[in-house]
């Protein structure tokens, strides 16, 4: 997952399959089926978190991801 500059967003990443969002609290989702093209668009978007509630909430489905602190590094270095 990359860092992204957002007052709600802590990180992004895509895997081929879905889109991973980890927000500033903490918690991390995995929205299925979003394309890769839309991840760019997302990454290089003036506002992640705008971005992400037009183009993402409530259009793709979503599963909550428990992730324990130390392996957050793991998961996310096979993530672009």
């Amino acid at each position: 997952m990359r860092s992204v500059k957002s007052s709600n967003v802590e990180a992004i990443g895509h895997d081929g399959d879905a889109l991973h969002v980890r927000f500033k609290g903490g918690k991390t989702y995995s929205y299925a089926g979003v394309p890769e093209s839309t991840f760019h668009a997302c990454c290089s978007a003036d506002s992640v978190g705008g971005f992400i509630a037009r183009n993402i909430l409530g259009k793709f489905d979503h599963t909550k991801l428990e992730e324990p602190k130390k392996s957050a590094a793991v998961l996310g270095s096979h993530l672009r």
